[in-house]
C-alpha cells in the first residue's frame, strides 16, 4: 500500500483549496463573525446510490443506462461533518458498496465489494459566487479528499461460474484512495437538508477487477441521494442568522419633544 506521485498532489491540491477558500470568505468577514464555535455546525449525513466500477471489466462507460443497470450495485454511507465556515466544512466518511463486469469477448465477469474511509473536504461555491446570502436554501459544493479502501473482488469464468482469481479473501487488500465529486444540497428547515451527491473515486491499485499488470489504475463512481441532519440546529441557526441580521433603519425621524417651562 502505497500513495503515488498522483494522490501526492492532489492531497496538495486540497490543502491549497482549503486556504484560498478560507482567504476568500475572510475577504467579506472578519474572524470573530466568520468563525464556528466548536460545539455548532456538526452534522450527520445518511446517503444510499449505485456504486459502478470502471475499468479493465467495463464496457458501459458512455452508457449511462446500462452502466447503471449492468455494471453498478448498492453503496450505503455514512458522512460526519464540521463547518468550519461559511466557506469550507470537513468530513469524514464511510462508504459501503458492490461492484460488478463483465467482458463477454474475454469469457470472464468480476464480483467484488469495497469498504472505505476518507477524509474529505467541502468548499460552498454559492458562497464564493454569493457570500452575503450564508442562509441560501440552494447551496452547490465541490468536494475533494483522501482516504485508504479496503477491497474484495473474485474473477469467474463467463460459462462455468468457475473461480479464477480473487484479492481480498484471507489476507486483507487495502489501498490508497482519492475521493473527488461535487454535491447539491438543498435545505429543508434548520435541522434537515437534502443532498445529491456525485463522486468518482480513484484508487491506487488495479486489483478492483483483479486485472493487474497493465498500470491501469481503476476507479469506481458513487451516485447517492441523502438525508443530513444538523446538530444542535437551535443553536447552530442562531448563529447563522446573527451573522447577517441587521438592524432595520427608520423610515422617519423621531420627532423631539419639545418642553415646556
Amino acid at each position: 500500500m502505497r500513495v503515488g506521485n498522483k494522490s501526492k498532489t492532489i492531497t496538495l491540491t486540497l490543502i491549497l483549496i482549503i486556504i484560498i477558500s478560507l482567504s476568500i470568505n475572510a475577504q467579506y468577514s472578519n474572524f470573530k463573525k466568520n468563525s464556528i464555535r466548536f460545539i455548532d455546525g456538526w452534522s450527520v449525513n445518511f446517503n444510499m446510490g449505485l456504486t459502478s466500477f470502471f475499468g479493465d471489466l467495463s464496457v458501459y462507460d458512455y452508457d449511462i443506462i446500462r452502466k447503471f443497470s449492468d455494471e453498478s450495485k448498492i453503496g450505503v454511507g455514512i458522512i460526519l461533518a464540521k463547518k468550519i465556515s461559511n466557506t469550507f466544512t470537513m468530513s469524514g466518511q464511510i462508504l459501503y458498496g458492490g461492484l460488478k463486469g463483465t467482458k463477454e469477448s474475454s469469457n470472464i465477469y468480476f464480483i467484488g465489494n469495497v469498504l472505505e474511509g476518507s477524509f474529505v473536504g467541502f468548499v460552498n461555491l454559492s458562497q464564493i459566487i454569493s457570500p452575503k446570502n450564508p442562509n441560501r436554501k440552494f447551496n452547490v459544493y465541490g468536494t475533494l479528499g483522501i482516504g485508504l479502501v479496503m477491497l474484495k473482488s473474485r474473477l469467474y469464468d463467463l460459462k462455468t461460474d468457475a473461480l479464477i482469481k480473487e484479492f481480498g479473501y484471507g489476507t486483507n487488500t487495502i489501498e490508497t484512495l482519492i475521493p473527488l465529486g461535487g454535491r447539491f444540497s438543498y435545505s429543508l428547515n434548520t435541522s434537515f437538508d437534502f443532498t445529491f451527491d456525485i463522486s468518482i473515486r480513484r484508487v491506487d491499485t488495479d486489483k478492483l477487477d483483479t486485472q493487474i499488470g497493465n498500470n491501469n489504475k481503476d476507479y469506481y463512481s458513487y451516485f447517492s441521494f441523502g438525508i443530513t441532519y444538523n446538530l444542535f440546529s437551535s443553536k447552530y441557526s442562531d448563529v447563522r442568522y446573527n451573522q447577517t441580521k441587521t438592524t432595520q433603519k427608520r423610515k422617519y425621524p423621531i420627532k423631539k419633544r419639545k418642553i415646556k417651562h
